[in-house]
Order: C-alpha cells, then sequence, then structure tokens
C-alpha cells in the first residue's frame, strides 16, 4: 500500500522491472507504469508521442523498478499545477510547481539513488501557481535509470 494513497495491491501491483536498454526510456504507457485516474493524450513534441495526465487529488501513477538514479520526465507550461513526488514511501518533492509562461516538454527531474529496487510515486496535488491556468500533471517518462554493469560503470538511458 502506498504511503501516500490508499489503495489495493491490485491497483498499483508490485512489479521489479529492469529497464536497463540503453536506447529507449520508460514510457508512461508502458505496463510497467501503474495509473488511477490518468488521461491518455497523443502530441508529437512528448516522449514517444504520448503522455499521461492528471490535476485529481488522490490520482497516482508507480513506478517499481531497478536502478542506481531515476529521471521523471514531465511537462511545464501555462496550465500545470502542482505534483508531489515520491520515492520509496518518502516525499523527494512537495508542491512542485510545473507552471511556466511557456510549454516546455521533456522537463527532467532527476533522482540518484542507491543502486537497488525502487518505487517512484508521481502525486497530482490539485493545487497551483495563481499565475496558471489549470492543475494539470503531466506523466511524459521515466528515464536515465542507471546501472552497474558488472565494471563498475554505469551505462544511462537517454530520453528522446
Amino acid at each position: 500500500m502506498s504511503k501516500y494513497l490508499d489503495t489495493t495491491p491490485s491497483a498499483f501491483p508490485n512489479v521489479p522491472v529492469d529497464v536497463g536498454s540503453a536506447t529507449t526510456p520508460v514510457q508512461e504507457n508502458a505496463v510497467a507504469v501503474q495509473y488511477n485516474s490518468w488521461a491518455g493524450k497523443k502530441q508529437t513534441a512528448a516522449s514517444g508521442g504520448s503522455y499521461r495526465t492528471s490535476g485529481t487529488l488522490g490520482a497516482a501513477a508507480r513506478f517499481d523498478f531497478s536502478g542506481s538514479a531515476v529521471t521523471f520526465v514531465t511537462a511545464r507550461g501555462p496550465g500545470y499545477g502542482t505534483v508531489n513526488i515520491g520515492i520509496d514511501g518518502e516525499y523527494v518533492a512537495t508542491n512542485l510547481d510545473l507552471y511556466a509562461p511557456t510549454q516546455q516538454w521533456k522537463y527532467k527531474i532527476n533522482y540518484p539513488l542507491a543502486n537497488g529496487f525502487h518505487t517512484i510515486e508521481i502525486l497530482p496535488t490539485h493545487t497551483k501557481n495563481a499565475s496558471s491556468s489549470g492543475y494539470g500533471v503531466v506523466l511524459d517518462a521515466f528515464g536515465r535509470i542507471l546501472h552497474t554493469n558488472g565494471l563498475g560503470l554505469e551505462k544511462s538511458q537517454p530520453i528522446t
């Protein structure tokens, strides 16, 4: 059960995923990314040409993975709200403001971690900057998940 949201195991199955490919990010529509109350949208400027969005309080997206860092790929713009981000049951960002006067796709927020299994949760707050026209939060992809390659070196996933 999420520390931030009362959910059932069937809503967010715990499926750690090794995402060691060095060529593609984990897109928002990957089976490993679990959602409630998010809508899928198409946008050529987004990573992979699509994204998920929600501004609903109580909505959550969850990704269980193995690695030593994660990047949350989102968007900033005039109609976006704030988001809380949790990793391994602890908030790493609260009320992160995604408002910007102009649209910015593939906005990356990086979190270095100890190598191992981790869970990242994206939690819209349904609050916003006074200048924003909306409450939306975009989940575009997760990426740049680093792994030790057995030689003490790390490989990364680029965001396209």
